[in-house]
Parts: structure tokens; C-alpha cells; sequence
């Protein structure tokens, strides 16, 4: 699994609303989803599926892979649904200068 590099803006804070996720390519190549928890709260997540390496899509209400239909929790990248078994891996990331920014 690759993990972007320290300090990389994903995006703006305000991309996102409370609740939402939006999944992003860094400039490397590495494809992240952010999650915005609450006003200053936001989380990512590796967008590569763990059960075949599809990239999953960011939805209402979770994160869901379109190649074989695993869903993932916003909350915490866990499985919802599978086939997937493991869940998603969590990047550090916070927010700076009104950016969503890996650390």
C-alpha cells in the first residue's frame, strides 16, 4: 500500500461538508479518501479497495467499491460489507491553513 508523503494538500477544507467523503489522487499517484467528521475533524483512508485493489467511491453513507461491491464505514474505514475483509488503511491527516494535509 502506498502512503502519500508528509505535508501533501489533498484539499480544502471547505470541499467538504460534516459527514461527506471525496475521494482524491495526490500528486504521486496515491488515491485517498478524506472524511470530514465534524468542523475541524477530518480523517483519510487508503481508496484502494482491500479485496482486489479496485478504487472504491465516496457516497452518501459510505465508501463503496464498484468492482465487487465491499462497502466501508466513513467512521473508520471499516468493512461494512464484503467481499472485502480487511478494512481500509488510515493516513494521518489534519487540518492547516484551511487544508486537509497529510502528516
Amino acid at each position: 500500500m502506498d502512503a502519500p508523503e508528509a505535508g501533501v494538500v489533498l484539499l480544502s477544507v471547505n470541499e467538504l461538508e460534516v459527514g461527506q467523503a471525496k475521494v482524491v489522487t495526490t500528486s504521486d499517484g496515491v488515491e485517498v479518501a478524506v472524511v470530514r467528521e465534524g468542523e475541524q475533524e477530518v480523517r483519510a483512508f487508503s481508496a484502494i479497495c482491500t479485496h482486489q485493489g479496485c478504487t472504491v467511491r465516496a457516497e452518501e453513507e459510505d465508501l463503496h467499491c464498484p468492482c465487487h461491491g465491499s462497502k466501508f464505514a466513513l467512521t473508520d474505514g471499516s468493512v461494512i460489507s464484503g467481499p472485502a475483509e480487511e478494512p481500509l488503511p488510515e493516513f494521518p491527516v489534519g487540518i492547516q491553513d484551511g487544508n486537509v494535509v497529510t502528516q
